[in-house]
């Protein structure tokens, strides 16, 4: 129990955090004195009382985990995870939840509505944002907000990098011309730069007196700037190299073969012998 005592005291205010979570009696005492009554003792009180609970203002804990850094032509994913103290067995779903985002450097917003920006829509526990709907070499914040009926809400935000795809590269083919499955081709992808190692990808193109366009892989590997001992049918080719950062960010460049050629970063012609 506490006691405020004042001659003047008529509205009793209390700092917040002043009372812990219980139940109180509030009573207030009057006494009306005489100027002779010292400590108003020949005088009977009246008094009345109110019962006052305090409850404890919770907030939702949220939790939110994601990828510190993604490819822009990837899927990010960040799951939710919404719990409230008090009561540990509440499911998510009696949570209203929302998710939110924007560009960290200028503050634009980033629509996570269900099917333009993501596949989940933006009230649900977990984010999938769409391939390409992020842009390359920016931050994203994201954040979850969770509100349970009668709380205050809780939230948490988290950081999403995008990264730049590899940049900066070619493709480089030996010789330029050769003879149909005789003559060993080097594909060669120097000056390539990204995040982590880099993984490439060389591919050939040719397309059909059908307008059919047919792709093969000629390999592929982490750090594999170099590709020897290539065979390659007759026709004239597009060899392509694609090249993927550790987040998934893919840059790519190709040289189109044109018999007699000889292009600045070498074009690749296979024919046969003539």
């Amino acid at each position: 129990s506490s006691d405020v005592c004042s001659s003047d005291l008529k509205v009793l205010t209390l700092p917040a955090n002043f009372l812990a979570v219980a139940k109180y009696e509030v009573k207030c005492t009057v006494r009306t004195c005489g100027p002779l009554d010292e400590g108003c003792r020949s005088v009977k009180p009246e008094a009345d009382s109110v019962e006052v609970t305090v409850e404890a203002n919770e907030v939702p804990n949220v939790k939110v985990e994601a990828p510190g850094k993604a490819g822009p032509n990837v899927r990010v994913v960040l799951q939710g995870a919404v719990s409230l103290a008090s009561n540990a067995e509440l499911e998510t779903d009696a949570f209203i939840l929302k998710w939110s985002a924007f560009a960290t450097s200028s503050g634009i917003n980033v629509d996570l509505g269900l099917g333009l920006g993501t596949t989940t829509g933006d009230d649900q526990p977990n984010l999938v944002v769409k391939p390409e709907r992020l842009t390359p070499g920016l931050d994203y914040t994201f954040k979850l907000t969770a509100t349970y009926p009668g709380q205050n809400p809780g939230e948490s935000t988290v950081k999403v990098a995008i990264s730049t795809p590899p940049r900066g590269g070619k493709i480089v083919v030996t010789p330029t011309t050769g003879f149909e499955l005789e003559t060993e081709f080097t594909l060669t992808a120097p000056n390539w730069n990204g995040d982590g190692n880099l993984h490439y990808t060389y591919v050939a193109e040719s397309t059909g007196e059908d307008g059919m366009t047919t792709s093969t892989i000629l390999g592929h590997g982490q750090k594999k700037t170099t590709l020897s001992g290539i065979i390659l049918n007759k026709g004239n080719l597009k060899l392509n190299v694609i090249v993927a950062d550790a987040f998934g960010a893919e840059g790519r460049t190709t040289t189109p073969a044109m018999p007699g050629g000889a292009p600045e970063i070498g074009r690749a012609s296979c024919r046969e012998r003539v």
